[in-house]
């Protein structure tokens, strides 16, 4: 059967969510590089303004957060200095694309949180499910007990198909016994 590199159809959750952290590193980095480009064009154009190496600075903290906001302020601020940018070899549109990375940045930020939230939201579903099939067999359990009760052979058989594997409770290590002090032999 032949190999095909399409996009599945329908991807798993969790293979969403590894997709979702792939273009976020992806995001990230473009974002990256892009301040970084401006940052250095900046101190290049310092040379003849000063104030501009401090107008572009990195962010100190490597977190999304600081990214998406140096790159919010690094776009603001470049506005009024395009031409000289451009004339230093950035790209035309070069705060557009700017704009652009911020925004990827962003939505595979949220993509993610959205993801984890659709995770918890299913296991409380599926939390609820089990606690509403427990109680159903708590109450037909009374049902065919009484329904039964001078037929053993068929309450044997609602014994066997009633039984609900609980899910195994942790237990903490038994204590070791202090040790017992001796007693002086006379």
């Amino acid at each position: 059967m032949p190999q095909s590199n399409a996009p599945c159809a329908y991807p798993s959750r969790k293979g969403g969510a590894r997709e979702r952290t792939v273009s976020k590193a992806t995001a990230r980095a473009a974002l990256y590089e892009h301040l970084l480009a401006i940052n250095v064009t900046a101190r290049a154009l310092a040379l003849d303004t000063p104030g501009l190496e401090t107008k572009f600075r990195m962010p100190r903290s490597g977190t999304d957060q600081a990214l998406l906001t140096a790159g919010r302020a690094f776009a603001a601020d470049a506005v009024p200095l395009a031409g000289a940018f451009q004339q230093h070899e950035m790209p035309a549109n070069f705060i557009d694309e700017l704009h652009a990375d911020i925004a990827a940045l962003e939505e595979a930020l949220s993509g993610r949180a959205r993801s984890r939230d659709a995770h918890v939201a299913a296991t409380a579903a599926l939390e609820a499910t089990v606690e509403r099939g427990i109680k159903a067999v708590q109450r037909l359990h009374a049902i065919v007990r009484n329904k039964f009760r001078d037929d053993p052979a068929a309450l044997a058989s609602w014994e066997s198909a009633s039984h609900v594997e609980r899910r195994a409770r942790t237990v903490a290590p038994p204590q070791p016994a202090p040790p017992q002090p001796s007693t002086p032999s006379q």
